[in-house]
């Protein structure tokens, strides 16, 4: 019998297209004197550079770009906060469009910050604008029904991560828009003022969603006739892209769960449903498998309430550093460590656990072993 399997994605589960935090601000300085370099005439560019120019000067006087955010939430610097994320939605448009870093440029931008063991990881992280696992993984979960595309109502995705690799691999199986892909694949928030009905039923139901935490570092835009497009749509190079990004990137989704504390109307009323709906996920999930998060301390208070589970059959930490995961996640969410199996060398693909097999029976324990020969 298959169990309710849900995944846990964080910054690792895009790493082979999106900076993980240690190359982080090589790639938005990278971003930067691309913008540089095809600001001509343009007053859109000439205002926004400077907005990068703050995001990354801040980034790199802090541990990470969340922490940066955090800042400004703590100082009630609403405005920057917000700059932050146009820079993050702009950014991560930019990063899921342009297919690789330029070699000869990125060598040479590289120099003096960077060993040689580090130069090669980090152009082997960047392999396209999707990272390739993302490829196998739907195709696994598909289920084989020709003509259709439907994922298992057992298997849940709930997300740290702002970016939109699920939705832009699933197009290379489905060819349909950015809003019907979202829809398709019940993606939530869905960045609307109020969720109708069928999307409550959706959030709330037992089928198949992806559940952004943080919001999503993505927007959507009206052209003049009044047509609703993505901005991953409708442009045929990057800086038309970098242009449509920009002059509509103070729409960004993005939402970080702690806004939840405020007491303006920073955090979009949606995310809280959202956060509610991951909680009443996990709560039914038997198989967690947590694929590149570090569990973050500023994270800790909504993953403890995430967390609170304590039925959860098995879980799974894929992950380079999966050891100290292990002892951090059995410590504090209090679950027992031979629950946790660990994956450090398996990164080429992400994991499958035996428990969405159908036919899956768990092995015996040693109790009803000794049972079966009384």
């Amino acid at each position: 019998m298959k169990r309710n399997v849900t995944y846990i994605f964080g910054a690792g589960a895009s790493a082979y297209a999106l900076p993980i935090v240690k190359f982080f601000n090589l790639r938005l300085n990278y971003f930067l004197e691309h913008l540089k370099f095809i600001n001509h005439t343009k007053d859109l560019f000439s205002d926004f550079i400077p907005l990068v120019e703050k995001i990354l000067t801040e980034s790199e006087n802090h541990s990470t770009i969340d922490t940066v955010a955090k800042k400004y939430f703590h100082q009630n610097d609403i405005t920057s906060l917000e700059q932050l994320k146009q820079v993050l939605t702009v950014f991560f448009v930019y990063e899921q469009t342009i297919k690789q870093l330029f070699g000869n440029f990125m060598d040479d931008f590289t120099k003096g910050y960077l060993d040689e063991n580090e130069k090669k990881l980090f152009f082997k992280l960047k392999k396209g604008t999707i990272d390739y696992r993302y490829d196998s993984f739907i195709a696994s979960l598909l289920q084989s029904k020709q003509g259709e595309f439907n994922f298992p109502v057992e298997v849940n995705i709930i997300t740290w991560n702002y970016d939109c690799q699920f939705e832009l691999a699933y197009q290379r199986f489905h060819n349909v828009n950015f809003e019907d892909t979202q829809y398709l694949l019940n993606v939530f928030p869905k960045n609307t003022a109020r969720l109708n009905k069928e999307d409550v039923d959706k959030l709330n139901g037992n089928n198949f969603k992806i559940l952004h935490l943080n919001g999503q570092a993505h927007t959507f835009y009206k052209d003049q006739k009044g047509t609703k497009f993505s901005l991953f749509e409708r442009k045929n190079n990057i800086q038309e892209i970098l242009e449509t990004a920009i002059k509509f990137s103070q729409h960004s989704s993005i939402t970080f769960t702690w806004e939840g504390n405020s007491t303006s109307a920073i955090q979009d009323a949606e995310m809280k449903d959202v956060i509610k709906a991951a909680r009443d996920v996990l709560e039914k999930t038997s198989i967690l498998v947590v694929i590149g998060y570090s569990f973050p301390f500023f994270n800790r208070e909504i993953d403890r309430e995430l967390f609170l589970n304590r039925n959860v059959e098995k879980v799974y930490i894929q992950d380079t550093n999966s050891k100290n995961l292990k002892d951090l996640f059995s410590t504090v969410f209090e679950i027992k460590d031979n629950k946790i199996i660990e994956y450090p060398n398996i990164v080429d693909q992400f994991l499958l656990p035996p428990e969405l097999d159908a036919d899956y029976k768990p092995p015996l324990t040693l109790e009803q072993v000794k049972g079966a020969f009384r």
